[in-house]
């Protein structure tokens, strides 16, 4: 029989998946400071079910939200470099969680107005992307335009 810490671990990794979705799909419609209070959430229902990579993904999220779209880009750093060294903890399983961190990063570095370092980060996010998930992918052609942008490609 299970324990029931074992099932409340698995429900915190459903929440923790869940609020992550839900914050995912609110920003895009505009609706920041839910989308960063339900990403916030999301953090810390992975965190409290051991769930590291659902972390990153929170993280880099928060980081996106809150540096480049509402306008906070030292607070989105500080998340943004969270995500990343909590990415590189992952090891080889992690690579891709790792480049998202680092698109959010390279986000958050164009709105400082870094667009070298944003474009350096943007160029390691792509080699992994391409590797991870192959040179026709949508988020690979997302990136790569993402440094046409920038004039970094």
């Amino acid at each position: 029989t299970r324990r029931s810490s074992d099932l409340a671990g698995g429900e915190d990794r459903v929440v923790a998946e869940i609020l992550l979705v839900q914050g995912l799909a609110l920003y895009p419609r505009g609706e920041l400071t839910l989308a960063e209070a339900t990403l916030h959430e999301a953090v810390i229902a992975a965190a409290g079910a051991g769930e590291q990579g659902f972390m990153v993904d929170a993280l880099a999220a928060v980081a996106h939200v809150s540096g480049a779209l509402a306008g906070r880009p030292e607070e989105g750093l500080r998340w943004g470099e969270l995500a990343l060294a909590l990415a590189q903890q992952l090891g080889a399983g992690g690579q891709l969680r790792r480049a998202h961190a680092l698109r959010s990063l390279a986000s958050v570095q164009r709105a400082r107005g870094e667009a070298a370092l944003a474009g350096q980060r943007l160029r390691e996010a792509l080699a992994v992307m391409e590797a991870e998930l192959g040179p026709a992918h949508p988020e690979v052609v997302d990136v790569r335009a993402e440094l046409a942008q920038l004039g970094a490609g």
